[in-house]
C-alpha cells in the first residue's frame, strides 16, 4: 500500500510540474476551457467520489458525456436486467486493471459490455449477443486549470 501512495505522490509531483511548464510555456493562451466550466455545461460527468473509491481509485474521475451515455446509461429494453450502477462499476474496474500495470498518463483499456445495435467505430461485437468489446481512453492530468491535484478523464479513444 505505501508503495502506491509513493507513486500516486511522484506521478502528482509530475503532474505539477508538466502543467507548471505549460503555463510558462504558453502566455499567448487567449481560452482555456475549465473543468468547472465543462461540469456545468454537461460534456462532462463527475463519477461519484464513493463509487470510485469502492473501485480502488484514489482521485476524482470524470467521464464524457458521450461515454456516460452510451456505456454507462442503461441502453433501453435492457432495464431488467442491466444498471447504470454495474455498468459503472465494470468500466471503473477494468479501467484500475490496466492502470496498475501502466505508468503513462493516457491508458487505453477495453471491458465487455452489452449493447444493443451495430458496433461503433471503437467497438467489437463479441459472439452472437449484444456484448461488445469496448475500447476506451483514460487521461491522468490535473483535475482543473488552477488545481494542479490529479484527476481522471475517461473518454472515447478518439476524443481529446
Amino acid at each position: 500500500m505505501a508503495h502506491n501512495e509513493k507513486e500516486l505522490s511522484k506521478k502528482r509531483k509530475q503532474l505539477k510540474e508538466e502543467l507548471s511548464r505549460v503555463r510558462s510555456s504558453r502566455p499567448d493562451v487567449v481560452f482555456a476551457y475549465s473543468r468547472k466550466e465543462v461540469l456545468a455545461d454537461g460534456s462532462q460527468v463527475m463519477v461519484p467520489p464513493q463509487v470510485a473509491s469502492e473501485a480502488g481509485i484514489k482521485v476524482p474521475v470524470y467521464m464524457t458525456s458521450q461515454v456516460w451515455e452510451r456505456y454507462v446509461k442503461v441502453p433501453e429494453g435492457m432495464e431488467g436486467y442491466q444498471d447504470t450502477d454495474g455498468r459503472l462499476w465494470d468500466i471503473l474496474w477494468m479501467f484500475r486493471t490496466y492502470a496498475q500495470s501502466s505508468k503513462s498518463p493516457v491508458i487505453m483499456f477495453e471491458y465487455l459490455c452489452e449493447l444493443p445495435g451495430d458496433p461503433q467505430i471503437n467497438e467489437k461485437r463479441f459472439g452472437d449477443t449484444h456484448k461488445k468489446t469496448v475500447k476506451l481512453k483514460a487521461v491522468a492530468g490535473p483535475k482543473d486549470i488552477d488545481q494542479p491535484e490529479m484527476a481522471i478523464t475517461i473518454l472515447l479513444p478518439n476524443q481529446d
